[in-house]
């Protein structure tokens, strides 16, 4: 289960953490492996590939990608961690996530 270094980027493959996608305490273990792979190289950028992932769960969506979002900032995220073979109903939870992370940030809670 080993993340694969491509040049200037890290790929990450859920496929390989399948077992690990459908509680919301699995999304709190992968968010901090991201933020360490992030973390052991700044230069490089993260893909996490979706490729033979059907579904995660919407506690994975906001403990990794929706909290991510909002520790790391909009710009830093955006430029650090790319997204590949993501279907559109695990990309509409990611999204929701991330939104559900904004609102909360801006109403202070």
């Amino acid at each position: 289960m080993g993340e694969i270094l491509h040049e200037s980027e890290w790929v990450m493959r859920m496929s390989d953490h399948a077992r690990f996608l459908g509680s919301r305490e699995a999304g709190q273990a992968l968010r901090v492996k991201v933020a360490n792979l992030l973390k052991a190289d700044p230069g490089c950028k993260l893909v996490i590939d979706f490729s033979e992932v059907p579904v995660i769960s919407s506690g994975v969506a906001d403990e990794l990608f929706g909290m991510l979002f909002a520790d790391l900032g909009p710009m830093v995220f955006m430029s650090r961690i790319e997204l590949r073979n993501v279907d559109s109903t695990i990309r509409g939870l990611i999204d929701k996530a991330i939104v559900k992370r904004l609102h909360q940030r801006t109403e202070g809670k």
